[in-house]
């Protein structure tokens, strides 16, 4: 699964879930979804009414009824369909099936810092380092925030675990840059004299 489509499927998984147990307009839905889904997606919450649409095109929810209070702009009450609630669960079973690989954009910046500093690169790691503790101590607070649920205490510790890896990781490549010159006083040139690359063989150049 590429990352757009996963991204896709972190909003529509998410709205499906949340219409199959009940109708919802296009706001309250969103508060709804950053009220318990908020500290652990990537969901950009202004793409839920582009994905309303989206899922709407494609026969999965369908516009029930609209709405208006006073002088409050009407709203359109949104169900999800026979359609839309397969979908759902063929989605869920992919989801949990999907494997995602992480990949850093702090590792390029690791390659080419023995440019820098070193004790420019050991103070930015520690920076990195404390914000990984605070998120960490902000996911702690949201177990009050979510007692009782026991899915979401599970999902916080998750994420907990990611920052807890990513913290040690931290403090301790900014231990060695702060104890030796991990790059041993070699250049990427130097790595790309040593090492030459590759001709692309013949099988690569037609793949």
């Amino acid at each position: 699964m590429n990352r757009n489509k996963k991204f896709a499927y972190n909003v529509q998984l998410a709205i499906l879930g949340f219409l199959k147990e009940k109708d919802f307009y296009g706001y309250e839905l969103k508060k709804v979804m950053e009220r318990f889904m908020g500290p652990w997606t990537n969901i950009k919450f202004g793409s839920i009414y582009y994905a309303l649409e989206k899922l709407a095109q494609e026969g999965l929810v369908e516009p029930v009824r609209e709405e208006k209070e006073g002088a409050q702009p009407s709203r359109m009450i949104y169900q999800i369909t026979d359609k839309g609630r397969h979908a759902f669960d063929e989605m869920l079973l992919e989801s949990l099936d999907a494997y995602q690989q992480f990949f850093f954009l702090l590792d390029v910046a690791l390659f080419f810092s023995g440019s820098l500093d070193r004790s420019l690169v050991e103070e930015k790691l520690h920076d990195r380092a404390e914000k990984s503790q605070q998120l960490y101590e902000l996911m702690e607070a949201l177990k009050t925030t979510h007692h009782g649920n026991e899915i979401a205490q599970i999902l916080v510790r998750h994420h907990q675990m990611h920052l807890e890896t990513e913290r040690d990781f931290l403090l301790e490549v900014a231990e060695r840059f702060a104890n030796h010159d991990p790059f041993a006083g070699k250049s990427v040139r130097d790595w790309l004299d040593a090492h030459p690359p590759h001709e692309v063989s013949e099988e690569v150049k037609t793949n």
